[in-house]
């Protein structure tokens, strides 16, 4: 547990002063950390198949990162089509892992967007989600552990619990409203911060859940071990992913409405 704590407040030393600054240091971040997770989600399947393939594959899921979103599903296509053609021509390279990465390269591209979009014109957005989503999972953690009695989804992560999770989500949308007292303009007002609070701490979870169901189908127990008490990147920003997703699909949809 100390082991996690300390690692915890290390990221938040390492990476809270850029996204309070901003700038040009966002695109390192995107790219540092999007590197990291590439490798370690590629590492689900080294060694199956030439590393050629792995190397194509971290190369255009980093390029489709940068690209701009209106842009984006062109670039997932070609993804898609050159792991397909792939696939045909190496028979160790099979449908599932075209399946597979085709699937994480949306996820890790599109997260690796948001962070672009919305970091480089103010790095609250991007904290603000984070807080939403570590306040959501440490919630869950605390509630879990004193409250918990019944199992959310035991064939994929044993220790979850329902209690758990409306621990979580009472946290994650009390840290939006929070949020929205100091910095409304980021949540898009009271509403805004309501709907945020209330999706991201659905979504957070799912993302958790998602690439826990990944580790269980390949059988690993961690994406790495770079972080102590966490595992891999991956292991430690897998809820962050899918809201950074999940936040630039409802900052559209509000944008338009209030």
């Amino acid at each position: 547990m100390m082991a996690r704590i300390i690692t915890g407040l290390a990221l938040v030393a390492i990476f809270l002063p850029i996204f309070l600054i901003g700038g040009p240091l966002i695109n390192v971040v995107v790219l540092a950390v999007g590197l990291l997770g590439m490798f370690e989600l590629t590492s689900l399947r080294a060694g199956k198949f030439p590393n050629w393939i792995r190397y194509l594959i971290i190369a255009m899921v980093m390029a489709l990162c940068f690209v701009d979103i209106s842009f984006k599903i062109w670039g997932l296509l070609i993804l898609m089509i050159t792991l397909f053609t792939i696939s045909i021509w190496v028979e160790s390279f099979t449908l599932e892992d075209v399946c597979l990465f085709t699937t994480l390269g949306l996820f890790l591209s599109m997260a690796g967007n948001g962070v672009l979009t919305y970091g480089l014109e103010d790095g609250f957005y991007i904290i603000y989600i984070a807080l939403v989503t570590f306040i959501n999972d440490t919630g869950a953690y605390f509630a879990g552990r004193f409250f918990g009695k019944h199992k959310l989804n035991e064939r994929i992560s044993p220790k979850k619990t329902i209690e758990g999770s409306i621990g979580g989500f009472i946290c994650g949308v009390l840290m939006s409203l929070a949020v929205c007292y100091f910095r409304s303009d980021i949540t898009l007002g009271l509403l805004g911060a309501i709907v945020y609070g209330v999706i991201m701490s659905i979504t957070g979870p799912i993302g958790d859940l998602t690439f826990s169901l990944i580790k269980r189908h390949y059988h690993v127990k961690d994406y790495g071990s770079l972080l102590p008490g966490h595992g891999g990147m991956v292991d430690r920003i897998d809820s962050l992913l899918l809201n950074i997703c999940v936040f630039q699909v409802v900052t559209t949809i509000l944008s338009n409405i209030l």
